[in-house]
Parts: structure tokens; sequence; C-alpha cells
């Protein structure tokens, strides 16, 4: 299982809806030790577990800022489309891996696993409404 080794430093905006990452860190994909990672370095911006509105209504399993690191993950990945593997080459990966990656990476943070599938699921729904599936 995957495993997250340290929190996230961030600066949370004026506003309290945006933040950028303080220090980088790495986050290691599929399992502990499988050498294929993706990089958060420091400046990325985040506006944290957002939403569209019509999924408002599971904002009550995690509040915008609770599972950042997993956010941040998520994000980066759907940006760039690839990761690196052990020998550092950029390795790409489809939107529904990287959603697949979302769900693992809650799970990891403590999600329970019933909430981490609603979130995926909703993931899910919004990637195929955008047309991104």
């Amino acid at each position: 299982m995957t495993e997250f080794t340290e929190l996230p430093i961030v600066r949370l905006s004026v506003n309290g809806r945006n933040c950028g990452v303080h220090k980088g860190f790495s986050y290691e994909l599929g399992s502990k030790g499988s050498g294929n990672i993706v990089c958060i370095n420091a400046g990325y911006p985040s506006d944290g577990l957002s939403l569209p509105w019509y999924l408002f209504p599971i904002r009550l399993f995690a509040p915008r800022w609770h599972y950042l690191k997993a956010t941040l993950v998520h994000d980066k990945l759907c940006q760039d489309l690839f990761y690196f593997d052990k020998d550092g080459l950029k390795i790409k990966i489809s939107q529904r891996d990287i959603d697949a990656e979302f769900k693992t990476s809650l799970i990891a943070l403590g999600m329970n696993k019933y909430f981490a599938q609603a979130y995926y699921c909703a993931v899910r729904f919004y990637q195929i409404l955008a047309g991104r599936g």
C-alpha cells in the first residue's frame, strides 16, 4: 500500500480558497518501493479538494483541505499526464489510472474506503462529463 510520510507544507491565500506548496514532495504511485513517482514542486498551486456544485453533498465526507496531499497528486497527474519511473523516464498515464491513484491515495491518508470510492466515482463522473473520460 502506498503511504505518505510527510505532511504537505503550504501557504494558504488570504481568502482561504487557494494555496501554494511551500515545500515540495514526491509520491510513489502504486505501492511503496515501486519507484514510480510524481513530484510536487514548491510553488505548485492548488484550490484543495474542489468539487463542481452538483457534487457538493459529498463535501461532508472531506473538507476542502483535509486530504490535500491526495488532491495535489491528482491535480499534478491531471496536469502533466505522466509520472517518472525508477530510471527517471516519463511514463504516460491515463485519466482512469490517475483517478484510481487518487482513490488509493485517499485511503493511504486514512479516508474510509467507502468514502474514497464515493470520491473516486465523483471524479470519474466529472472527468466523463468534461470529456476527459
